[in-house]
């Protein structure tokens, strides 16, 4: 039996935590880029109901994001 050797994985960057006011910023910067809003008007949306589609994969990605899902 022949064992080919594996390909050396690629280094991946390091984990980096992020405090609360990063999380926040990070998550603003990600809804804004997605749907062209602040993450404060989403919330607000989100919870109103005012979405027609809350199924559309942004939206679950940020409700996720804000642990709201």
């Amino acid at each position: 039996m022949v064992v080919k050797p594996r390909k050396p994985r690629p280094k991946l960057p390091p984990i980096r935590i992020l405090d609360a006011e990063e999380s926040r910023a990070f998550i603003d910067a990600r809804t804004r880029e997605l749907l062209g809003m602040n993450v404060d008007e989403f919330e607000r949306k989100l919870k109103a109901g005012e979405f027609e589609n809350p199924d559309q994969s942004s939206i679950i990605h940020i409700a996720i994001l804000l642990g709201l899902a």
